[in-house]
């Protein structure tokens, strides 16, 4: 931020006469002032020189001189010609400091810049280079100090203010670094100003404020509605919140705005699909390609949406040219996955996801192919390897939750190793106890255990949560364990609503 100050040519406080110095003395320093302003700086610096021989003790003519050899590159040469200058004032210490600067002397630039400002703690100058300097070697306290300065000295000024702001956050304070960004704001609330609603918003979202830093980032919208950094973070927000129709306007915005950036309107495709909107989302991934857009994402999507509209044949064509181009890609895997088990073609299935589990480095994505091969085996009717495979699956990633719940409902549900089961499932609970299909889950392992009152317990709460078929269907069993048939046949009847063509459900309603 900080620049050399340009020395400037100190005029004397009254009137240099004739009289007042030595008359050659003074022709000399006219001749100099001609000269620089002719930007003849070498010949200016020799005229002041001349003129100094007459009136060596002149204040005006060795700071002349002093500037016009700093002009010139002559540090070193400022420094000797500073030397018998009489007053020492802020100007004189300031061009000390600027020369030893030039010539990378760090500490006697700060040193004299300090001088500078005892002398004249108005001036910018000083501050501006003690601020870098200070940032340099790792003192952030006077770094601050410094641009607190600043900001005294030019309230008005919305840089300072930023650096302020910036140096609390770094330093975690950020109820203060939230006072410098709104001050920020206040001194220049337009689109040139887009950074402090920036870190205003990520400030406040650091103190847990959500909703104020989303409100933040909409006012900086306000005034900067073409702000990609604005749009993307709000499109973010949104997105991560599954508040989709909420992002779908940002995600607009960015794309209109950048046009020739292809992965703006990757996102609004993302955003149609999970929207439901599989028409648009369609629309957009195909205009993509048509733009020669080859990244494995597009053709993932385009696959997933081929996928949910029942084209089974181009699905399988875009995800098997997205794993071509990527082998890590788990959502395609997982999505052809899907498209071979529509077609019941549980062997490709299966082929597939342990092609996947060689080939994919993350574990992460690696537990997610886990739980769905394990799914498929039992599918297929091979439950000794469903159950190996999951088990597998927890041996790597031993507090998986959907592992945990997923193995232990298996199990229930066949009644085997129903205490094994259990613990499963109280562990998955465990970690989320709001979780409407491990409270099912949990319910019905007691079922199986036939105590059945604990099984209300859970399957209650489950239903609470979510009006699933199964949980609604399971809650049904548990009343009519208990001996309640009128409240088994309202749970059945509400699954039934919910699953129309359930005819295990049917003809326990005796339809």
């Amino acid at each position: 931020m900080a620049t050399d100050p340009q020395p400037i040519k100190t005029q004397p406080s009254r009137k240099v006469h004739e009289d007042a110095i030595h008359k050659i003395a003074f022709e000399h320093f006219l001749t100099a002032t001609i000269y620089e302003d002719e930007g003849r700086f070498l010949q200016a610096s020799e005229a002041y020189k001349r003129a100094l021989q007459y009136h060596p003790n002149s204040y005006y003519l060795r700071h002349s001189f002093s500037s016009a050899l700093f002009k010139l590159g002559q540090y070193a040469d400022v420094i000797d010609a500073l030397d018998p200058i009489t007053p020492v004032d802020g100007a004189v210490q300031r061009l000390r400091a600027a020369a030893f600067r030039r010539q990378g002397i760090a500490d006697s630039a700060s040193h004299y810049s300090k001088l500078a400002i005892e002398l004249d703690p108005d001036n910018t100058g000083p501050y501006a280079y003690l601020a870098q300097y200070y940032e340099a070697t790792g003192h952030a306290d006077s770094a601050l100090w410094t641009y607190r300065e600043l900001a005294r000295i030019n309230p008005i000024d919305h840089n300072l203010w930023l650096e302020i702001g910036r140096l609390y956050a770094v330093d975690r304070e950020f109820l203060e670094a939230q006072s410098a960004f709104e001050r920020a704001i206040e001194a220049l609330p337009t689109d040139e100003n887009v950074v402090a609603y920036v870190r205003l918003g990520e400030v406040l979202r650091e103190r847990g404020k959500i909703d104020s830093a989303t409100t933040v980032f909409r006012e900086g919208l306000e005034v900067a509605p073409r702000s990609l950094i604005l749009n993307r973070i709000l499109a973010s927000h949104y997105m991560s919140g599954d508040s989709l129709a909420e992002a779908l306007p940002y995600a607009l915005a960015i794309a209109r705005n950048v046009p020739d950036e292809l992965s703006g309107h990757r996102r609004v495709g993302v955003v149609y699909y999970f929207l439901d909107s599989l028409r648009q989302a369609d629309s957009v991934f195909a205009q993509l390609m048509a733009r020669g857009d080859e990244d494995p994402l597009t053709y993932t999507y385009r696959g997933m949406v081929a996928s949910q509209q029942e084209n089974l044949e181009d699905a399988r064509k875009y995800l098997n040219y997205a794993l071509e181009a990527d082998s890590q890609s788990v959502d395609a895997y997982l999505n052809l996955g899907y498209v071979y088990k529509k077609s019941k073609e549980f062997d490709k299935e299966i082929a597939l996801y342990e092609s996947a589990i060689e080939k994919v480095t993350d574990s992460s994505a690696t537990v997610k192919v886990f739980l769905s091969l394990g799914w498929a085996y039992e599918k297929k009717g091979e439950f000794a390897k469903s159950v190996e495979t999951l088990e597998s699956l927890l041996k790597i990633a031993p507090d998986n939750a959907n592992g945990l719940n997923t193995l232990g409902y298996m199990l229930a549900d066949r009644g085997e190793r129903l205490e094994y089961a259990k613990g499963l499932i109280e562990r998955a609970v465990e970690l989320e106890p709001n979780n409407a299909a491990f409270l099912d889950s949990y319910g019905w392992v007691y079922f199986r255990l036939e105590e059945f009152d604990k099984a209300l317990v859970y399957l209650k709460r489950a239903a609470e949560l979510d009006n699933d078929p199964v949980i609604l269907d399971h809650l049904g069993d548990a009343y009519e364990a208990t001996g309640d048939l009128e409240k088994a046949r309202r749970w059945w009847q509400e699954a039934l609503v919910n699953d129309p063509d359930n005819e295990k459900i049917k003809q326990k309603l005796g339809n």
